[in-house]
């Protein structure tokens, strides 16, 4: 049986994986859309950064300074732990501090198909990657 591998060490592993869909929007208008997998290890820095992006509404989660539209990059998540209900997260990165992190978000991941800008929804996975759409059962 093949093992899912971490985006982030890329290490096969024995525990499931959590699964996080990736969306920002740059002020040019440009969409990028990507999906990360990570093991309990590497998921603390991810998880760590979430709480403490809910602390401050409109602060930068790098910086703490104030990041507001259009010099600001608004991160959506969409993460999926095994075991837990869906987490919707909003990440908010001044410009200069995303130039600095986006590797973060594109680190071994998945590059989804590019949205026109308006786009809205959760990023869908490729039903040719799910082993229950093959089955027959949709989400």
């Amino acid at each position: 049986m093949n093992r899912q591998k971490c985006s982030v060490c890329g290490e096969p592993s024995r525990a499931k994986l959590a699964t996080v869909y990736w969306r920002w929007t740059w002020p040019s208008g440009d969409q990028r859309a990507y999906k990360q997998k990570y093991d309990p290890t590497c998921g603390i820095a991810l998880f760590s950064r979430i709480t403490k992006s809910q602390a401050g509404a409109e602060e930068c989660v790098m910086c703490e300074e104030s990041a507001k539209w259009p010099n600001a990059i608004y991160v959506h998540g969409w993460v999926y732990v095994p075991g837990h209900d869906q987490e919707e997260i909003e990440l908010i990165h001044c410009e200069e501090c995303f130039l600095k992190t986006e590797a973060v978000y594109t680190q071994g991941a998945e590059r989804l198909a590019d949205r026109e800008v308006g786009g809205r929804g959760t990023p869908a996975p490729n039903p040719a990657d799910d082993p229950w759409a093959a089955i027959g059962l949709h989400p």
